[in-house]
């Protein structure tokens, strides 16, 4: 079924059927665990493990009709909301620890 299926499978994600409905399902790769310790290619080597399963998910979008520059904004504009949601927990664990001394 076009670019995404045979590309992503290729690279080892798992295509799952759908039921006829067109919908292009795919497996989820496991990701390389980072390395132990404080290593000062760490952001680098997060990035490489993620990669292959975020482009599976950006082929899989194109496949499924999106152009690309939309899955590029969505995909930006998710990573936005994962960082704010990271920033509002840390924002909230500092509070209650302070709360927590009181």
């Amino acid at each position: 079924m076009g670019y995404c299926s045979s590309n992503a499978t290729a690279r080892g994600a798992s295509r799952l059927d759908d039921g006829g409905r067109g919908t292009i399902l795919l497996g989820m790769r496991a990701i390389v665990p980072p390395p132990s310790g404080i290593h000062p290619d760490r952001f680098l080597q997060c990035q490489e493990a993620l990669s292959d399963g975020l482009s599976d998910v950006a082929l899989a979008a194109i496949a499924a009709g999106w152009r690309p520059e939309e899955v590029a904004a969505a995909l930006v504009e998710l990573a936005d909301y994962v960082m704010l949601g990271v920033l509002a927990t840390q924002d909230f664990e500092r509070t209650l620890a302070v709360l927590r001394k009181r």
